[in-house]
């Protein structure tokens, strides 16, 4: 993301300023407003297979930048151009080429051409394709993947690393004056240190009384969330006015959430005598998603909108780089440290549910489980979905799985609730596998089975480990789970008590954030009986990252030790109604950071 807001900036500047970059082949002319075809020096260019706008558009600026890689598509049949080196897959045939991301040739030549050059894009026919590069998959878990990226910007592109906290401060700030003028600026806070820090920022930029803050109590914030967020601004000396369910499905849940706060923005400006064409909208990093999805019922959102009254002053900021401008702003440490907490707050961290979530699926996969978890055993007596682990899976993998499992007996399998996770580059929302053991596991075996599982199983999106005995009976039923205020108090109580450990430890800083969610399943409830499924239990979610873009789970022993987990796991268990406690074991990606 900083890859692509510096490029931006750089190409932004450019343009406007009419100053020309280094060219390959000539400069890219747009053709129409809605255009899919560029004029490369006279030349008509096709943007194969690049269907958003935006992406042409970043494709056409890369050009002028001195930047592309070509590729050949497999369902093409031509003799190739020799300046773009390829190698053609033995089946051309149209339906073998569907999967563009899997089944792209193996050799990509990055090439530069000469300004006066009047070739095309290298491969005869007037047609351009874009070999996509997602910088945030290479920062942290990928190795040497800052080197990468630095590569990219400073070798490559030419670009230099100008682009620093304070200089954007500075440009934030000015943008603001300029923008804003004398009129007035509404402030939605959601309590997290994103909407502090732009109220900060907006506070500093402008005159006493422009900014004017509301922060809301919608009922699901953390214990003593509210006072601390008061407390903070109001060193900062601004004025905090402070106002102020049976849904399941998590959009649902923050589209309500968004409606509440602009209805309360509205009231507001009215109650306030305020002119909507003399009031802007400031938005932290949180909330753009939210009050985009109530614009249904939002007129003056829509009105600001359109008016180009919305200001979002951190949008180029990540959570690290924000935290360097609370402190510079004065906000107290204790404060700026804390671990982010997500617009909707405590909303999204409650797992709600009325049936289990079981799809036809379901079996066939517990039964891959099955195999992944006694993979050894499986080895020597071979089970039909066995041959489908192996296909999906390196002989390396193979070993270590071999060696997981003849060294610890463990067990897996499908949780019947639904989780948010990532597929592409899009939400999806699927199943959760289940690991328990006899002993202690050595912790970086589960890690390892969290990376692979979802690999094998695209309809799972998290892998956890289950403390305590194995479970010999996984629940198939779940617990009505509604943001009722009795589940809401048991979270809030499980939350404090597990950062408490946390901070007493000494371990704070080195988690960057650490959610626990509560989820509608009552573990070791024997089936037979006909006691209805009561109980709830916990997942914590120990979270390492240096951007929030990207970030791995905290292998217990290492980047936090196993005794803070395991005190954790007994303060949390002394709350009525927690059956079982879980701990995240998936990255991001395939999961969320929540």
């Amino acid at each position: 993301c900083r890859a692509r807001a510096l490029l931006r900036r750089k190409l932004y500047q450019a343009h406007r300023t009419g100053i020309p970059g280094p060219q390959l082949a000539g400069t890219a002319k747009v053709k129409s407003p809605g255009w899919r075809e560029i004029t490369l020096h006279g030349k008509l260019i096709h943007l194969a297979g690049i269907a958003n706008a935006y992406a042409r558009k970043l494709t056409v600026r890369l050009i002028n930048i001195n930047c592309l890689m070509v590729f050949e598509k497999e369902t093409i049949q031509q003799p190739p151009n020799p300046r773009c080196s390829y190698n053609d897959s033995k089946d051309s045939s149209p339906e073998k080429g569907k999967d563009r991301r899997s089944k792209l040739p193996l050799t990509i030549q990055l090439f530069q051409g000469e300004d006066n050059d009047d070739s095309d894009d290298g491969r005869g026919r007037g047609e351009m394709m874009r070999v996509k590069l997602t910088p945030v998959m290479t920062v942290g878990l990928t190795e040497n993947g800052k080197v990468i990226l630095k590569n990219l910007l400073f070798d490559i592109s030419g670009c230099s690393g100008t682009f620093t906290v304070q200089n954007r401060e500075l440009e934030c700030t000015q943008e603001i004056k300029e923008r804003v003028g004398t009129s007035k600026v509404l402030v939605l806070l959601s309590g997290g240190v994103d909407a502090t820090v732009c109220t900060a920022l907006l506070n500093r930029a402008l005159n006493q009384g422009q900014v004017i803050a509301v922060h809301i109590d919608n009922g699901f914030m953390r214990k003593r969330e509210c006072q601390s967020v008061e407390g903070a601004l109001k060193k900062l000396g601004i004025q905090v006015k402070q106002n102020l369910k049976m849904t399941t499905s998590p959009e649902e849940k923050r589209k309500i959430i968004g409606i509440t706060f602009v209805k309360i923005a509205n009231e507001v400006v009215g109650e306030m005598n305020l002119k909507p064409e003399e009031v802007f909208l400031a938005q932290g990093t949180l909330w753009p998603d939210l009050i985009e999805s109530a614009s249904l019922v939002a007129k003056l959102i829509r009105k600001l909108r359109e008016e180009g009254k919305v200001i979002a002053p951190l949008k180029d900021f990540h959570q690290d780089e924000v935290r360097i401008l609370g402190r510079e702003f004065g906000l107290p440490e204790e404060f700026v440290s804390r671990h982010p907490f997500p617009g909707p707050s405590l909303a999204i961290r409650v797992i709600c549910a009325e049936e289990p979530y079981i799809c036809k699926d379901f079996p066939e996969t517990n039964n891959i489980l099955k195999i992944v978890a006694d993979f050894f055993a499986s080895v020597i007596k071979p089970h039909t979905l066995l041959q489908r682990v192996k296909a999906c899976t390196t002989e390396e993998a193979q070993e270590k799985l071999v060696q997981i499992t003849s060294l610890h007996s463990l067990n897996a399998f499908l949780l019947p609730v639904k989780t948010v996770g990532v597929r592409g580059d899009c939400r999806s929302y699927s199943y959760v596998c289940g690991i328990s053991s006899k002993d202690e596991p050595d912790w970086e075996s589960p890690i390892f089975l969290a990376r692979l599982i979802p690999r094998l199983c695209h309809n799972i999106n998290r892998v956890v480990y289950i403390f305590g005995p194995p479970v010999k009976e996984p629940p198939t039923e779940v617990t009505p789970t509604f943001l009722t205020t009795g589940v809401l108090t048991t979270l809030r109580q499980a939350d404090f008590e597990a950062h408490n450990v946390l901070r007493e430890s000494g371990y704070a800083g080195k988690v960057s954030q650490m959610p626990v969610i509560l989820t509608p399943l009552h573990f070791d409830r024997d089936p037979l009986q006909k006691h209805p499924s009561c109980q709830r239990a916990m997942v914590i979610r120990t979270f390492i990252t240096s951007d929030f873009m990207t970030g791995i789970p905290g292998t217990l022993g290492i980047e936090i030790p196993v005794e803070v987990v395991l005190k954790t796991v007994t303060e949390i268990k002394k709350i009525p109604g927690i059956s079982q406690i879980m701990y995240n074991l998936t990255s991001k990606l395939p999961a969320t950071t929540e």
